[in-house]
């Protein structure tokens, strides 16, 4: 077989054989990309994926036909084709990248540059037969690309609903997190037992009783109800949630030995039935000046990947905290048409408290379940088992956290398989036998927590005023002096407090933005001064 690629004219062009393919057909083999250019109907914002540059023929004509908004990214594997087409020519224009790649993320990069929020879909264009040479590698590619933009847009809306709720309440607490002890103090020796809420859990009780004397418990906020009914009080209780929908999570909060490990955006509902046993972590929720200026002034605390799913996060922090086995239940991303959570959590006991005749247990949760895009995925046991993209999702991300770590055992029989080795209850019963009992917990006991440090907090929001006031005399400047331009140093005092205006719809746009935004911004920034001077009010510090 030909190992380099070999070109050859036709006399209507050229061709090239690589391995026994011909890339292009004997005859016309220009215009066997223009015909396939031709028979693609191009559409705005759109990234046209061409697996295999061949010789690039076709990709002119291919820039012709598309919308400003859209560009072009071809993919090369084959190190000879790329240098062959490089010598023939190829088109210089800049809605145009060509990557030679031999692993995908060489792609994604490539998209990043381009800028993956200008793009809405992928759409593939086979240019030429390049792409038969290897079809499950720009598969993959593809996959990729999709999947990246995808996510961008799904975080884009997660910020466009949350991200100002998720900025408030990092300024509420931000007097809480700078009292509190930090996370990094904790560290955990002995086997610790992540409880989540799914419908596993309920199974796994007889079994978590057993070995709580042994363990640590250290449970997603949802599943306290459930484990305080079973007298099974944890020691640590993790919480993701920003808004108040969670409060009924904490109804049983249990005694002073129970600590909260809680994100700096949760909502300050919660951190406040905690108060003396609370430790922050914050979740990179977004890229923002404001998180390096808090981490400058000490007030940032310990940071995780965001995760959306506050088992998962247990799970991560178990591992961080912990030197020992995590042992995991309740942690199942599925569940059954009538039933997505353990019972006595609340969003069973919801269920409960609907039922009527013509509506019983479960059919509330069934009509949910039925609305939402179902999928069907292997379960643990075999068989397929139900779930959802979110929560398919949430599991991918468990899957590489705990991938390759062996001390990570999963003791739920039901859900998704979450890439942890599986233990039956005898098998893990059998585990920790090997640990004495924990008649202590030394990392609980009430210790002399450190002197409050207000003048910092109170340092930090009066410097965060002032950037906000600058910021508001830089939107007034460009809408008066310009109209909707932005001189150099506008731009920098807006990029510094981006977070006022991080839940627009086109933040992306920034800073090539016209004049609705920034008046937009200008109401952002102001309302924004104002929270922060209530906040310095609150705190003795001056407005």
């Amino acid at each position: 077989m030909d190992e380099e690629p070999l070109l050859r004219d036709t006399g209507e062009g050229f061709t090239v054989t690589l391995r026994g393919r011909r890339i292009y057909p004997e005859s016309l083999p220009v215009e066997s990309a223009c015909r396939r250019v031709r028979a693609f109907l191009p559409e705005p914002n759109t990234l046209v994926f061409v697996p295999s540059v061949g010789l690039g023929y076709g990709l002119k004509e291919l820039l012709d036909r598309l919308p400003p908004s859209s560009a072009v990214l071809c993919v090369e594997r084959e190190r000879g084709l790329m240098a062959l087409a490089l010598r023939q020519g190829l088109p210089d224009d800049g809605r145009l990248s060509i990557v030679r790649a031999e692993e995908p993320g060489t792609a994604v990069s490539a998209l990043r540059r381009l800028g993956t929020h200008r793009f809405r879909r992928v759409r593939e264009v086979r240019l030429c037969g390049g792409a038969q040479l290897a079809a499950s590698f720009y598969s993959e590619v593809r996959e990729c690309l999709e999947r990246e933009i995808a996510t961008h847009w799904r975080n884009r809306m997660t910020l466009m609903h949350m991200g100002s709720l998720w900025v408030r309440n990092l300024f509420d607490n931000l007097a809480e997190a700078a009292a509190c002890p930090s996370l990094e103090g904790l560290r955990i020796a002995s086997p610790i037992w992540v409880a989540g809420a799914g419908p596993s859990l309920d199974a796994g009780m007889t079994l978590l009783r057993r070995a709580r004397p042994k363990v640590v418990l250290m449970a997603a906020d949802t599943a306290l109800p459930a484990l305080m009914a079973q007298g099974l009080e944890p020691d640590f209780v993790v919480a993701l949630e920003s808004q108040h929908a969670n409060l009924a999570d904490f109804i049983p909060r249990g005694t002073s030995r129970t600590m909260l490990l809680c994100d700096a955006t949760s909502h300050p509902s919660v951190t406040r039935l905690f108060a003396g046993r609370l430790r922050f972590f914050s979740s990179a929720f977004a890229d923002l000046p404001l998180f390096d200026r808090m981490a400058a002034a000490g007030l940032l605390p310990k940071r995780i990947p965001p995760l959306g799913s506050v088992g998962v996060a247990a799970v991560m922090l178990a591992l961080e905290l912990g030197s020992g086995d995590v042992l995991l239940s309740g942690l199942d991303f599925s569940h059954a048409t009538d039933r997505t959570h353990a019972r006595g959590t609340p969003p069973h006991l919801s269920g409960l408290a609907r039922c009527r005749r013509t509506a019983p247990m479960g059919h509330a949760m069934a009509l949910s379940s039925l609305s939402r895009d179902g999928l069907f995925r292997p379960g643990k046991q075999g068989g397929l088992t139900r779930t959802d993209p979110v929560l398919l999702s949430y599991r991918d991300q468990l899957e590489r956290i705990v991938s390759g770590v062996v001390r990570v055992r999963d003791c739920a029989g039901e859900g998704l398989p979450l890439g942890a080795s599986l233990l039956s209850p005898r098998e893990a019963e059998g585990r920790l036998a090997g640990y004495a009992d924990i008649a202590d917990r030394p990392w609980l006991e009430r210790v002399e927590e450190p002197a409050a440090e207000p003048g910092r907090a109170r340092g930090f929001l009066a410097a965060e005023l002032r950037l906000l006031r600058e910021a508001a005399e830089a939107v007034d400047h460009a809408l008066g002096a310009h109209g909707s331009a932005l001189e150099p140093r506008d731009e920098e005092a807006l990029a510094a407090v981006d977070y006022a205006f991080l839940h627009f719809p086109d933040f992306d746009d920034f800073p090539a933005c016209g004049k609705s935004f920034l008046a937009r911004t200008g109401n952002a920034v102001n309302a924004y001064a104002a929270r922060l001077s209530r906040l310095a009010s609150g705190w003795g510090a001056p407005g």
